[in-house]
């Protein structure tokens, strides 16, 4: 059995978070791209392509955050958290500002 730490979980945490973040963005962006329609109107439709994209992007943020978990150190978690809130406003901030772009 792996014994993680805290350190350890907060950075499969906060990792996990972001990756699920930035998987739905980039997947809501790409489906405005092909064609679906505005993400405002997403409650208006059948709410298929929004549960699938929700469940692929958790899917994506466990995965990672748990491959982050096991191979990160406590000094390598406590550098990944320190940095985490500008690793947010640097990948989130421009997929929100698309997806508030986009027609």
């Amino acid at each position: 059995m792996v014994r993680l730490s805290r350190l350890q979980l907060g950075g499969g945490l906060a990792t996990a978070g972001l990756c699920t973040s930035a998987s739905y963005a980039l997947q809501r962006l790409w489906a405005r791209w092909a064609g679906e329609v505005h993400w405002a109107d997403v409650i208006a439709q059948e709410h298929a392509p929004f549960s699938w994209r929700v469940g692929v992007a958790v899917f994506h943020g466990t995965v990672l955050g748990l491959m982050v978990a096991l191979a990160i150190s406590d000094e390598g978690a406590l550098r990944l958290l320190d940095r985490v809130p500008w690793l947010v406003a640097a990948t989130m901030l421009p997929l929100g500002a698309a997806m508030w772009a986009l027609p």
